[in-house]
């Protein structure tokens, strides 16, 4: 990943739509109110995982839809939960439509980003901060 991209990560909200409200995600940070749903819902850890964009070259919005119900149905049959999310950059003009899956550790979160070929996910523990994870793309 690049100095330019991981600073875009970075520079990024990763907004979640929980049960119980919105929460913006951000690098580094601890959010409290949206650990008190992660504990509503049972959920120990979480991950932010997109399908657009792959390697970060844009795609088409059908491209995108396409492989975001993928993503979805990928989550589906690994058993785990999502809640509705979306990666919005702070200058604006830039935003990636997202899934936050519960109880989804940080292994098989890198593992669903190298299927999805993504650089990057979001992950985090419960009362823990939101880290940026790198992806090794195969």
């Amino acid at each position: 990943m690049t100095p330019g991209l991981r600073k875009a990560y970075l520079e990024t909200a990763y907004v979640v739509r929980a049960p119980q409200g919105v929460h913006a995600l951000r690098i580094g940070a601890l959010h409290p109110a949206f650990d008190a749903e992660l504990g509503a819902a049972g959920a120990q850890c979480w991950a932010v995982v997109t399908a657009w964009n792959p390697g970060s070259l844009p795609r088409s919005a059908e491209e995108n839809a396409l492989a975001q119900d993928e993503l979805l149905q990928a989550v589906a049959l690994l058993g785990l939960r999502g809640w509705a999310a979306e990666g919005k950059a702070d200058g604006g003009g830039w935003r990636e439509e997202s899934l936050c899956i519960l109880d989804m550790d940080t292994a098989g979160a890198v593992a669903l980003g190298r299927r999805f070929a993504q650089l990057a996910v979001v992950v985090g523990q419960r009362s823990g901060a939101a880290q940026l994870v790198a992806v090794a793309v195969a």
